[in-house]
Order: structure tokens, then sequence, then C-alpha cells
């Protein structure tokens, strides 16, 4: 029987939300004991020594040098030769698939959802971390803040970090007046003043991305910089037959055909996935007010260059695509500013931050480091 074992980050005091992964101190294949110390990791400006709580064979290295990662994330797996290379890759994606679903129920008992009355609408946060500067996370239609959750613990280390559930969205009021790219940017920018966020980098995914390229454009003393992530305004206009799937659909089935197009890898698309959908769309209003924002947005965007928007920007701009995003391509990024960086990241689709979520948060982090 083989025996396969997890080496993860700890948690060195009640404050410690995540740690810095500065180097390894033993070799993949090494033999170690409980005690030995097999890693140096920096937490809160401090570097101490990660010390094994398990023995055996170091047979994979998971986490990798100079990467932030949360408390309890994989570090690396520890096993015996019984174990077979598939069932240690077995192994890792079962974890990882649970860390995943355990951050989540942490970061939301640890921070819970709170909102605030913006133009008499209650707008819905998840605010993490403390200090300067402060992140904005804004997500595509159909999302919510709690997407973003595994972000908001990678940059952990880089200040603090607010998600914002659009008004339509999560648990934010199902209602808008027009749906059109001012009026979703004066939310983000009203949440901000109710909280005193005078400046921040903004990341946006998809219509989310527009929304945080308006806001630079229209409200350049607010923004340190953008994050744009398969960015509507900043490729192709996003698919109306998506955003018409999307509203449209009522049952699982509808849901999963419709969130299929998000994703290279189909199984992505989960029974847990559908049903947050499913549970969200059902909520009074907030289909109609999807669907109105949609409408209103796609109008604007169409409209749009993307080399005219971005070249307006004057805060620094680092864009990440899915090389294989179906919904919105980068056809017509040809000729960006010299100033924009672009990472186009290879079997990813629209939703690159979840199928590359690692690769994705990094580029994050580093953004962030870069511009601070």
């Amino acid at each position: 029987m083989s025996v396969i074992k997890a080496v993860t980050v700890p948690k060195w005091g009640m404050n410690m939300q995540a740690g810095k992964l500065i180097g390894w101190l033993v070799e993949e294949g090494a033999v170690i004991h409980i005690g030995d110390e097999i890693a140096e990791l920096e937490s809160e400006k401090i570097v101490n020594v990660v010390e094994a709580s398990v023995s055996g064979i170091l047979r994979c290295k998971v986490a990798e040098e100079g990467e932030h990662y949360p408390v309890g994330k994989l570090l690396a797996v520890v096993a015996d030769t019984a174990s077979s290379d598939a069932d240690i890759d077995a192994f890792i994606a079962e974890y990882e698939t649970a860390f995943a679903r355990e951050l989540t129920h942490r970061v939301a008992a640890e921070a819970g959802p709170t909102s605030v009355e913006v133009h008499g609408r209650n707008i819905a946060y998840l605010m993490q971390g403390e200090d300067e500067p402060t992140t904005v996370f804004i997500h595509g239609i159909g999302g919510q803040k709690e997407a973003w959750m595994l972000s908001q613990a990678a940059i952990a280390g880089a200040g603090r970090s607010l998600a914002i559930d659009l008004p339509g969205h999560g648990s934010s009021t199902k209602s808008v007046d027009r749906g059109d790219l001012d009026e979703l940017a004066a939310y983000i920018i009203g949440v901000m003043d109710e909280l005193g966020i005078a400046c921040a980098h903004i990341v946006g995914h998809s219509l989310g991305g527009a929304i945080a390229a308006h806001i630079a454009t229209n409200y350049s003393q607010r923004t340190k910089s953008l994050f744009l992530i398969s960015s509507a305004g900043a490729g192709t206009v996003v698919s109306p037959k998506f955003i018409e799937n999307f509203v449209n659909a009522s049952s699982r089935k509808d849901v999963k055909i419709a969130l299929a197009p998000l994703f290279v890898d189909a199984k992505r698309v989960s029974r847990e996935l559908v049903q947050a959908v499913l549970r969200s769309k059902r909520s009074e209003g907030a289909n109609e007010c999807m669907k109105m924002i949609g409408d209103a947005s796609g109008t604007a965007l169409a409209s749009l260059s993307p080399v005219n928007t971005l070249e307006a920007i004057s805060v620094p701009v680092s864009i990440v695509w899915g090389a294989e995003d179906e919904i919105c391509s980068l056809d017509n990024t040809v000729g960006l500013p010299d100033t924009v960086k672009l990472a186009v990241i290879e079997g990813a689709g629209h939703m690159v931050q979840v199928e590359a979520m690692e690769q994705v948060n990094s580029l994050i982090l580093q953004h962030i480091n870069t511009v601070s």
C-alpha cells in the first residue's frame, strides 16, 4: 500500500495568512525526517525555516521559489517508493481541489460579506488585509466577489484587497438604472469612497476589465494601475451569443451548455458551479439586471477601439489572456502601446484566472509589486 503525505505552508502566529517561499533546502528524492529543515519561508518580513512535519522521500516539490502561498497550501509531497507518479499526481489534484474549497470557506468566515449603500443601492464587498496599497477586483457578467477569494489570498503579502459584487450580482441589490459602464464604474468608486480608499490597483475580468479601464480613463486620480484579464474593451467585443445563452439559461442543462465556452477543460463546469450560477440567476431581479447590463455595455463596447482606449490611460497596464478564449479574442490588439504588458497563457480560455490560477495570481502579484 502506498503512503502519500502533504507538506503545507505552516501557520506561525495568529495573524499569519500567507508566506513567500524563499528557497528549498532539500532536493527531490531526499529522505527527510520530522523536524528536518526543508525550506525557508518569509512571513510579515521575517524569514523562518519550515521544518518537516512528516517523514519519507520528498517525491515532488509543488510550490515554486519566490511565490506567495496562503497558509495550508501544498508545498510538496512526501511518499514511499510504492507510490507511482500517477498516484502522486492524483493526490495533488485531490488536495488542491479540497484546499480551494476549504480556503473559500475560511476567507468567508474570517472576513464575512459586508455591504455599503451607494447611490441608493446596497453593494456587497469582501475585504482582506489592512495595509496599503489596495487592490480592487471586479468580476464579469454573471460573476461574484467570492470568485476572487483565492486571488485575494495569493496577494495577501502585497497589501489589502477588495472584491466587489456588481449590482445585480452576488449579494448586491438586483437592479440598475441603465447598466452602462458609467453607472457600473460609479458603483466601484462609490464603494471606494465609503471605505476611504483614495487610490487603488484595479483588476478586472471580462466586463469587469472594461469597467476597470473606464475607471482609469474617467477617474485617473483614483487608479494606481490596471490589470486586465480577458478583458472586454481590450480585445474583440464579448460574444453576444454567450451573453444571450447565459441570460436565457434556466435549467441545469442550459446553464452547463452556456458556461462551457468559458473553459478549455469542460470538467471545469462542475455541478457546484452550475448550482451556484442557477441560485444566483433565480434571485428576484438578477437575470433582468444582468440582461440590462449586457445590452448596455455591449452597445458601448462595440464602438471602442482597444488601442485607442489603452493609449488614453496614463497608469501602468498589464493584460493577461487565455490563448484559447472563445468569448473575447485578442484579434484587434495589434498595435497596443509599448507601455502595455501582455501575457498570453496557452491551454486556457476566457476563465484563464481559473484554468491557470497560480500563474495569473503570480502575474498579479508581480504587477502590484512592480508598480507599488
